[in-house]
């Protein structure tokens, strides 16, 4: 299931929010007040936007400064009102949206939806040659599983595990339904997700690097170069 986080200091805001969200089956609501806490949350890759309903300015300050590390997460703005007094032009400009005034909940309900329909590791089922219709339910399972975790975790062993079947069997299912094997699946989508994040999303080598599952930069560098023929930074080089 794909996950929202909010950082939330104001109390009506919060019961305001949880109502809102309690209603909306597609997505794992976290509720937070601790930049600690969010620091590690940003961490995770499937986190689908970060909302922020903070009272003043030296609440947006430092949480801001913690996005610019992990620029995939959509950050959104939500009060009742837009209040100058705590936050400035240039940090608004932060904001992938902002969301404030009368009916500010259908609003939020409207974006969270459309997010959730163009998040960046929605798997492109065309485009790989598949029919999610024609896809048994344990492999639909499998696609849910990939664009929800870490790719890092998203290996044949793990997904085996997830679910409670042997990695060889679970291979054999997925190359009689796909007419793939899941090493060869995993990286056509990887080199989607590339084009994704470098060319439509602008994000850093670096970033790419750990959204693709990668531990270091050095690695993800050497396997772009070896497959493209040309490095991470000359394709975002030539993407701007």
């Amino acid at each position: 299931m794909l996950k929202g986080v909010i950082y939330c200091t104001v109390e009506t805001l919060k019961e305001e929010l949880y109502s809102l969200f309690s209603n909306i089956t597609f997505l794992c609501i976290q509720f937070i007040d601790k930049p600690e806490d969010l620091k590690f949350t940003l961490k995770k890759n499937s986190i689908l936007f970060l909302l922020l309903a903070l009272e003043n300015e030296t609440e947006t300050i430092p949480i801001l400064k913690l996005h610019r590390n992990y620029p995939h997460s959509f950050l959104i703005l939500y009060h009742k009102t837009l209040n100058a007094r705590y936050i400035t032009q240039s940090e608004l400009s932060s904001f992938n949206h902002i969301i404030v005034g009368d009916g500010r909940q259908e609003n939020l309900y409207n974006l969270v939806y459309n997010l959730s329909e163009t998040y960046w590791k929605k798997i492109p089922y065309h485009r790989m040659g598949l029919s999610y219709q024609k896809l048994s339910t344990r492999l639909k399972k499998v696609m849910h599983y990939i664009e929800t975790h870490d790719l890092k975790e998203c290996n044949s062993a793990r997904i085996a595990e997830h679910l409670e079947i042997s990695k060889g069997y679970f291979s054999q299912e997925f190359k009689r339904e796909t007419d793939l094997n899941y090493r060869e699946f995993m990286q056509n989508l990887l080199a989607y997700y590339e084009r994704i994040l470098f060319e439509e999303m602008d994000v850093s080598a670096q970033t790419a690097s750990s959204l693709l599952g990668y531990s270091e930069l050095s690695s993800f560098s050497r396997s772009f170069k070896k497959r493209k023929g040309y490095s991470p930074s000359h394709l975002r080089k030539h993407a701007i």
